[in-house]
Parts: structure tokens; C-alpha cells; sequence
């Protein structure tokens, strides 16, 4: 191990043929490091990883014997695709030990990887280990860039081959940065853009929770080769320890594509950073001041009525509240009086659909006063003789003809001024959507609600615009829940209409240390490039609500958010939808091709040529 202290002396200060130093300095630094580094405790440590067996994968060995495991959930180990060109990339808060981690992670599901790896660790002599590295010199010195172009050709022609490599592309320890009053990594090297073009290899970003002490990151700022003289020392404390490890959904190559280097090594700064907001998992609701309400407190789910008193009320609607109907589904729209058997079933349904996803009344059916006097658009099953489905429709001009703004539900979220009157004497109000759970595995019960929504606004073409409160309900985590707001509100709110618009409770936010997330705003362009970094942040893996997905793609606008204290502490987004400005083959997959013309003539809007359509069963009325 001494003859290792030597070999690292002339490696970093000769590397590159360029040291003029003298015999009697070398000797003073190889002095110096043998008093540094902890030499005791790794020549303990080397002869203990003879005596495990070889049965055992090096990394595994190595681990052992430091005394380290990691923790990574199942979900997250599937994530890492077993064959085909990878690159992994990671940050690197430790300066060592992640790469035995992030090396034990990947052979758990392939074979052919190789890490990238600071030339100093060759000095080890662990030729086990040496045999999965591919050696960089990352400290930016002259010489350097000479050096490392035969590992960069041996790190591309590796991922050619269709093999995975592992890379922490900011080559040095994560580190104190003054200018920001935070431990991470410096710039990451545009190499790895580099290696990703030639290779067009899916992405894969790991995050490791953690850093090293104060005091290494404090002698850090002395002199960046402190940093690295300590680096086995702070590696040794992690004993015993565990070291969490998050991975994120792969990046496939097309993705990548279209970018620039700069703009590559951005976005998978941010996608693997964006991964550390899992720490926050247990601040789940440190989003609201307000208590979440437990599960104890939920009365029991009302019985259901007779199936036979709900059946014939659906059949003897009147045919013109027959929407459409696909295959053994019927689209109908009804008001209170006509389905009271009917309308306490759909309670029901929606206070067990509700509390399946974190939301909720509590009580045994969900119904209110609005339901009085508010269209319930339903699904429904012929054959099984019950309501997959359904959504609550207001039309506004005539709730606030007779009662006012206080008549529409969303009133009770948000607090309207006198000014959004006109505009939504020509809308209808939508709300509590909900498809029963064991039909919520397939996307077609909502394409069918929302088909039967566009067909009553093909009956009605008036109603030119279409607002609710849509839920981000509680099983988010609160940084999801914050970067969804933030999004919304970066180019996505209706800046005309939003300052008539109040929340009655605002949602308090709290500063969720996202201090590596500022790339988000920057390169986060598209919903679904929102929903990718939710979706990472999410230990199930859930992106952005559907709904909400549904209104950005029909050309939503948000108006405001607000905490609903009635349902679960829900986080509700008001969105504004404009149909007239809808892309005309969305409005024709919903309301049929003629429908969505006609609308469009009916408010002043001729599109230059009808778009195919199709409806949820492959027709187009």
C-alpha cells in the first residue's frame, strides 16, 4: 500500500510528461500523503477482500468489507435496461464508493458494464475491480485532454457494442460552491454528449443521496487537491453506513437528438438531480399547513341501490338525453329529478373512486347541493346494467342567471369578480369526473366521457368554453406538487382573465430545497417533459394527473390554484378552455368531424377543411 502512495505522487504531479519537480519535493509530498491517508485502515481493508470468496462480484466484496450497503427500491432497479447501448450517468457526492454502488447496481441486470474512473484508483491494484474501470484523467490539467483520448475511443467503441457504461460526468467530488452556498457537482463535462451522439445510447440517471463532512468541504476551498488527498479517509467514515440510491427513467437516444452538447448535459443534469427530490418523501404534506384528513375519520361507503330502480331510470330518459352510444356503452346526460336511485349510486362511485387516489369527503356518499340542480353526464354499461362512469356538467349562463357566482361549485374555491360574467354566460362548468376502479386500467371509459361532453357541446354549440377545478390530489409528493404550480403558472395562466380570479386558500408553499431544479425552467418546455420529471421524482412512477394533461392539450389556461379543505385538502387548479382555439381534429375525435365544424361556424371560426376523427371505437359520426 506505501508502494500505492509513491505511484500516486508520480501519477498526479508527472502525469502527462509535464512535472519538472524535484526528487527531494517528491519524497517531502509522498511524506505528506503517508501521513494523510489513512494507511493502516486500507491495508486492513485490502487483506479482507482476499479472504471473501470470488464467488461474489467485486463490488459486492468491496462493499462488504467497507462495511456499506445501499438501499435502491425494486421499481428502480427494473428501470436499468438489461441489453442494448447505455450510459448511465450519476452524481458523484462521495468521490468513490458511489462507483462500486452504481457498478454492484447495473451487474444485478446486465453483465457488460465498465464505470469511468479517476486514473488514481488504478493505483490500488485490485485487478478485479481495474478489469470493470476504463481509467480518465478529470482534473483539467495540460496533458489531460492527450491523455484521455484513448479511454474516450475504448468508453465509445464500449457502447457501440451495444454494452453499458457508467459515468459521473463531473469527474470530481461534488463540492462547496461559494456562489450558491451548496455541495454539488462542478459543470458536467460535455464528453459524455459526445460518447452519447457517436454511440446513440439510451440515458439512464442515478442519484445518490448524501455528502461528504463540513470540514472536507471546507479544506475544499483551500485547494481543490485536498479534496482528493482526503477522498479515502471521508470514503472510510461512510462505515457503517447506507447509501441511498434513485433511478430514473431511461432517455432514449431520440429524445437527445435534436440538442445541442450543452443542452444534452443540462437535461441530464436535471433529470438526475430532480431524482434527490425523493428525500422529501417523508415531508409528503409539509406542502400544506393544513392536516391531511386519516383515513379513521371516513365514514363508511353507503350501500348500493337496487340495480334493477338505477336501470330503469337510464332507460326511461328521453332519447334526445342519448348522447351517442359505443358497442355496449351508452353516453346519457340527466338532471337530479329524473335519477335519484341513479344519482346516489354516482355518489357513491366517486367517494370510493375518490378515496382509491387520496381524496375524498369522507362521508358516505360524495353529493352536495350542486347536485340539485347541476347534469350528470354517465356512463353506461347495458349489459352489466351499471355506471362506469360520469362527470358533473353546470351550464353557467343559467346558474348565474338564477343565483349567481355563489351557484357555481368552483365558487366555493375561488372567489370571481363581477368581470368574468360575459365570458362565462358561453361556458359550461365541469367537475367531479371519476370512473370506477376496476375500470380505471385502460384510458377508455374517460375518452368516452369526454366524447360524450363533446357531443352535448355539438348539441349546444353556445357554449364555447369549458372551466373546473381540476384535482392534484394528495398522493403526490409536495415537490411535485409545487413544480406542477410553478410550471402552470410559467406561460400556461390566462393573464387576462387569472387577476379576476382569488383563491379562498391558497396553497402555502414552503421552500422544498430545489436548488439544482433552476435548469426546469429553462428546458422544461413541454407537459409532457413536465410529466417525464414528475413521473422521476414519483416513487410509482405517476406522471401529471390525466386530467390535467387532457385540458394543456385541448388549449387550457389556468386561472388560479386552491386548496380544497372539503375534499382531503386536494390541490385544485382552475382551467379555462377555449374550444374555439382547439385543434380541430381533437374537437372531431370528441364531438364527430361534422360536429366539430358546425361548432366552429356556429362561433366564427371556419376551418379550412375538416381533419379525421375517430371515436373511442374507431367510428367518426
Amino acid at each position: 500500500m506505501e508502494e500505492m502512495v509513491g505511484g500516486a505522487v508520480e501519477a498526479f504531479y508527472g502525469h502527462g510528461g509535464t512535472s519538472r519537480r524535484s526528487g527531494w519535493g517528491q519524497r517531502f509530498k509522498s511524506l505528506f500523503l503517508k501521513r494523510v491517508l489513512p494507511l493502516k485502515r486500507l491495508n486492513y481493508l485490502y487483506s479482507q477482500l482476499n479472504l471473501l470468496s470470488n464467488e461474489t462480484a467485486i463490488p459486492d466484496r468491496i462493499l462488504e468489507v467497507l462495511g456499506l450497503t445501499y438501499e435502491i427500491s425494486t421499481s428502480d432497479q427494473a428501470r436499468a435496461p438489461s441489453e442494448g447501448p447505455l450510459v448511465v450517468v450519476a452524481n458523484h457526492p462521495f468521490g468513490a464508493v458511489e462507483g462500486i454502488i452504481l457498478a454492484s447496481i447495473l451487474l444485478k441486470k446486465r453483465s457488460d458494464i465498465k464505470i469511468m474512473a479517476n486514473f488514481l484508483l488504478g493505483g490500488l491494484g485490485v485487478r478485479e475491480l481495474n478489469e470493470l474501470l476504463i481509467f480518465v484523467d478529470p482534473f483539467e490539467r495540460q496533458g489531460s485532454v492527450a491523455h484521455n483520448l484513448k479511454p474516450l475511443r475504448e468508453a465509445i467503441e464500449w457502447v457501440r457494442g451495444g454494452r453499458a457504461l457508467g459515468i459521473f460526468p463531473a469527474g470530481e467530488v461534488s463540492h462547496m460552491h461559494l456562489s450558491s452556498l451548496s455541495v454539488i457537482d462542478r459543470q458536467w463535462s460535455r464528453t459524455v454528449a459526445r460518447i452519447v451522439r457517436k454511440s446513440e445510447a439510451t440515458m439512464l440517471p442515478v442519484y445518490f443521496e448524501g455528502r461528504n463532512s463540513p470540514l472536507f468541504c471546507g479544506l475544499g476551498l483551500l485547494h481543490p487537491l485536498l479534496r482528493t488527498l482526503m477522498l479515502p479517509g471521508e470514503n472510510l467514515k461512510k462505515r457503517p453506513r447506507v447509501v441511498r440510491a434513485h433511478v430514473g427513467r431511461p432517455v432514449p437516444f431520440k429524445r437527445l437528438a435534436e440538442l445541442d452538447d450543452s443542452a444534452i448535459m443540462d437535461y441530464l443534469r436535471l433529470r438526475t438531480y430532480n431524482l434527490g427530490n425523493r428525500k422529501c418523501e417523508k415531508h409528503r404534506n409539509l406542502l400544506f399547513r393544513r392536516p391531511i384528513n386519516s383515513a379513521a375519520r371516513h365514514r363508511p361507503v353507503a350501500r348500493a341501490k337496487k340495480a334493477g330502480l338505477i336501470a330503469a331510470e337510464i332507460r326511461c330518459l328521453p332519447p334526445e338525453q342519448l348522447l351517442f352510444s359505443s358497442k355496449n356503452f351508452d353516453l346519457v346526460s340527466a338532471s337530479a329529478p329524473q335519477i335519484p336511485n341513479a344519482l346516489h349510486e354516482i355518489g357513491r362511485l366517486r367517494e370510493i373512486s375518490f378515496r382509491k387516489a387520496g381524496e375524498g369527503t369522507g362521508n358516505a356518499v360524495d353529493m352536495d347541493r350542486f347536485d340539485e340542480y347541476y347534469q350528470q353526464i354517465m356512463l353506461w354499461d347495458r349489459e352489466r346494467d351499471e355506471i362506469i362512469g360520469g362527470y358533473r356538467l353546470g351550464r353557467a349562463d343559467a346558474i348565474l342567471k338564477e343565483r349567481g357566482f355563489a351557484g357555481l361549485y368552483t365558487s366555493t374555491l375561488f372567489e370571481y369578480r363581477d368581470e368574468l360574467a360575459p365570458k362565462f354566460r358561453w361556458a359550461l362548468e365541469l367537475g367531479r369526473s371519476f370512473v370506477r376502479p376496476e375500470h380505471q386500467k385502460t384510458y377508455q371509459p374517460l375518452m368516452l366521457l369526454w366524447a360524450g361532453i363533446g357531443r352535448f357541446v355539438a348539441k349546444h354549440p353556445r357554449y364555447r368554453y369549458l372551466f373546473g377545478a381540476v384535482s392534484i390530489n394528495n398522493e403526490y409528493l409536495g415537490v411535485s406538487r409545487k413544480l406542477m404550480v410553478e410550471f402552470l403558472n410559467e406561460g400556461h395562466t390566462h393573464s387576462d382573465l387569472a387577476r379576476f380570479v382569488r383563491a379562498r386558500n391558497s396553497p402555502p408553499f414552503r421552500a422544498m430545497g430545489k436548488k439544482h431544479l433552476g435548469l426546469a425552467y429553462s428546458m422544461v418546455h413541454k407537459i409532457q417533459d413536465l410529466s417525464e420529471l414528475i413521473s422521476d421524482i414519483e416513487q410509482n412512477g405517476a406522471g401529471i394527473p390525466i386530467l390535467l394533461k387532457h385540458y394543456m392539450r385541448l388549449g387550457g389556461k389556468f386561472l388560479g390554484f386552491s386548496v380544497d379543505p372539503k375534499f382531503n385538502n386536494a390541490l385544485d387548479a382552475l382551467v379555462l378552455v377555449d374550444l374555439a382555439r382547439t385543434d380541430l381534429r381533437i374537437l372531431g375525435r370528441y364531438m364527430g368531424q361534422q360536429g366539430a365544424v358546425s361548432f366552429l361556424h356556429f362561433n366564427g371560426v371556419g376551418p379550412e377543411g375538416a381533419a379525421d376523427c375517430s371515436l373511442p371505437d374507431g367510428k367518426c359520426a
